[in-house]
């Protein structure tokens, strides 16, 4: 909580309302874009056992 406290103080001495705003911006969509690509390799990895089960399943039945 403190470092929260202490990094606001220091943005607000440092940089400027317009910048601080466009700041929160980039960083808001830095992290939607990393929560989507985490979300696309879950999708990913779920499909590759998919796969891999289906293969096993085609092997065992031959």
């Amino acid at each position: 909580m403190e470092i929260r406290i202490m990094l606001k103080r220091f943005m607000r001495i440092i940089i400027p309302e317009k910048d601080r705003i466009l700041l929160k911006v980039i960083l808001l969509d830095m992290y939607s874009t990393i929560v989507i690509i985490t979300e696309l390799m879950n999708i990913w990895n779920i499909t590759l056992q998919a796969l891999v089960v289906s293969i096993r399943a085609g092997l065992l039945t031959e």
